[in-house]
């Protein structure tokens, strides 16, 4: 079963430590319940995969405590993730999977150190720091001229477990060496390099230990703060019964104050009557003056009625040499303007051509990259773009490596080929 980090980890194993496009790898335990790395290694990979039981990503079905039914001293990389905590008998498995790697060759293992049981069908081991240099110690006192490389606790992710790592080396052969190893890309602790040595990032609790621990000192902090907020709240509550009692002792003053506001009231509505009264008069008054200038408007209205008349007429005998004038003007304007329409759609024509080839060039790059399989999520961005440039020269739409041929100075300033030929490339006239 293929966890989160299981899977990540892997997918940096195939990278760090093969070439998918030479190294023969076997996987035990290769059957597909919820993940595969085989699906990451691709079509191109020479992969052998081995179970107990027939299904999704077996190629050859073996039988518990049988040798492993394939050549010795053959594979660039044997790998078992989330398997020997199912095996009763991991170490004879572990020696097994030492012969079938080649001189040169790599022994890859990812093993839970910690989690729920999980039987599939049984549930047997849990590995700590110190594993990775007592299998190496027993390989080599069974024959096997094997070297542990590194071994290292994961930290977890968004699932639950932590997952011990190490990776092995069969002396003799030309393997290559990595030139960066897992622990460098993966956050970490407890990690050993080589056989001997004292850890880097040592510690001796657990991540589930220090998630109780830190959920300990948060359960106590919280209980403080409630503690805090009694006493908050009863203060409160004081204060808010003493608030109570002055609201009573003040309640008769209120009632005094009360009965002085409307008496206050009362006279102010007498002299509010007497007010109105005077202005009655006053409207009878403005009614009158207003009447008289109402027949005095009316006149001067009709005087000015007959000035207007006049005023219109030679405005409008002004508006229409004006009209003629802007229609002349226009249709001018309007010739010159077509002559320049003409001319640049002329030229957009042109652009738009070269536009639609280059549109059509970025929409199929798009469609490539941006739909990867649901898989590709889990994988390391470096990774990720690895695939997506071998993908876009099997298509022929980008070739990287004779892109950086073609242009040194892209290679030197150290940038990724397709993102420069994108953003500057395409406007630079560069050829792909």
């Amino acid at each position: 079963m293929m966890h989160d980090t299981a899977f990540r980890i892997g997918c940096l194993v195939l990278d760090t430590y093969s070439d998918f496009s030479k190294s023969k790898i076997l996987e035990v335990g290769a059957y597909d319940v919820n993940g595969s790395l085989r699906n990451y290694a691709g079509h191109e990979a020479n992969y052998v995969g081995l179970d107990f039981n027939p299904g999704p990503g077996v190629d050859i079905v073996v039988s518990p405590g049988e040798p492993l039914p394939v050549e010795d001293d053959h594979f660039d990389l044997v790998i078992a993730s989330s398997v020997l905590e199912h095996d009763s008998a991991f170490w004879n498995t572990f020696l097994e999977m030492c012969r079938k790697a080649k001189s040169g060759g790599y022994i890859y293992i990812n093993v839970p150190s910690n989690g729920v049981v999980h039987r599939y069908p049984q549930d047997c081991w849990r590995f700590y720091p110190d594993a990775g240099r007592a299998l190496a110690a027993w390989g080599k006192s069974q024959g096997q001229n094997i070297k542990l490389i590194e071994s290292f606790i994961a930290n977890r992710e968004n699932d639950i477990w932590n997952d011990f790592v190490a990776v092995f080396h069969k002396a003799g052969g030309h393997g290559n060496a990595p030139t960066q190893l897992l622990y460098q890309q993966i956050p970490c602790l407890n990690v050993f390099l080589g056989d001997s040595g004292e850890p880097i990032n040592p510690i001796a609790e657990t991540e589930d230990m220090l998630l109780v621990a830190r959920a300990r000192i948060d359960a106590e902090e919280l209980r403080r703060a409630l503690v805090e907020m009694q006493k908050h709240s009863e203060l409160l509550l004081q204060e808010i019964n003493d608030e109570n009692q002055r609201t009573v002792a003040n309640q008769s003053q209120y009632e005094i104050i009360l009965a002085q506001h409307q008496n206050e009231f009362a006279q102010l509505s007498e002299q509010v009557e007497n007010l109105r009264s005077k202005l009655t008069e006053t409207d009878a008054s403005i009614f009158r003056l207003s009447t008289d200038r109402q027949a005095a408007e009316a006149e001067a209205a009709r005087m000015m009625q007959a000035l207007t008349v006049a005023e219109k007429a030679k405005e409008h005998a002004i508006a229409a040499l004006k009209r003629a004038e802007e229609n002349l003007q226009m249709r001018e304007a309007h010739h010159r303007d077509l002559v320049m329409e003409l001319k640049d759609a002329k030229e957009q024509l042109v652009e738009s051509d070269v536009l639609a080839r280059k549109f059509e060039w970025l929409r199929k790059v798009n469609a490539l990259v941006m739909a990867p399989p649901r898989w590709w999520e889990s994988i390391f961005a470096g990774s990720r773009r690895k695939r997506e440039l071998r993908q876009l020269t099997e298509y022929g739409l980008f070739d990287a490596g004779q892109y950086y041929e073609l242009y040194p100075d892209v290679r030197a300033e150290g940038v990724d080929p397709l993102r420069h030929y994108i953003i500057h490339g395409i406007s630079e006239g560069r050829e792909i």
